[in-house]
């Protein structure tokens, strides 16, 4: 939080909370964006959606309308939602990554992009690939390797003790400026 007393006339609060589509063509020293673990919330279901599409027949545009399928209704119906739906969520995902790339570039001098990941249940020194849909999919190429080097190295096959397990560390992990 901000004391605005401390805040003299015509300068800027030292920290600034808001969204990716309000920093749009505006700069900051530093910029934090949590949370690239998580998916972007999904529309719910509606009535009726529909895609403009291109036609590859005519060159021109074509529109694809799709009602919700009632229950019980054909299941053809509920296949061309399913298409449109998938349509969307494509472009979404998209405008999504644009929108990481928009973030991203605020940033003057820091940038600090915040995500949890898993280990594999089966083998904790493999880490779980993030959900599809998440913003960290999208740079997980490069930050894959910068996770797998917080991964501490796994004890000995013998060194299991009988008493509580330890506490699981947390660890926190810089990505280079050169990336």
């Amino acid at each position: 939080a901000v004391n605005h007393a401390d805040v003299t006339a015509g300068q800027a609060p030292p920290v600034q909370i808001m969204t990716i589509h309000k920093s749009k063509g505006l700069e900051f020293d530093t910029v934090i964006l949590p949370g690239l673990h998580r998916s972007p919330r999904m529309d719910e279901r509606r009535l009726l959606i529909w895609s403009d599409q291109p036609d590859p027949e005519t060159g021109g545009r074509e529109l694809i309308i799709a009602p919700i399928r009632e229950t019980g209704g054909p299941e053809e119906l509920d296949a061309i939602y399913r298409y449109v739906r998938q349509l969307d969520r494509d472009k979404q995902q998209q405008e999504d990554v644009r929108l990481l790339y928009v973030a991203a570039t605020r940033a003057r001098r820091c940038l600090h992009l915040l995500a949890t990941v898993n280990l594999k249940s089966s083998d904790h020194t493999a880490l779980a690939d993030p959900r599809p849909s998440s913003l960290l999919s999208a740079i997980w190429p490069v930050a894959e390797a910068e996770f797998l080097a917080c991964i501490p190295a796994a004890p000995a096959a013998g060194a299991r003790g009988v008493g509580p397990a330890a506490p699981a560390q947390q660890h926190l992990r810089r990505l280079p400026l050169n990336h």
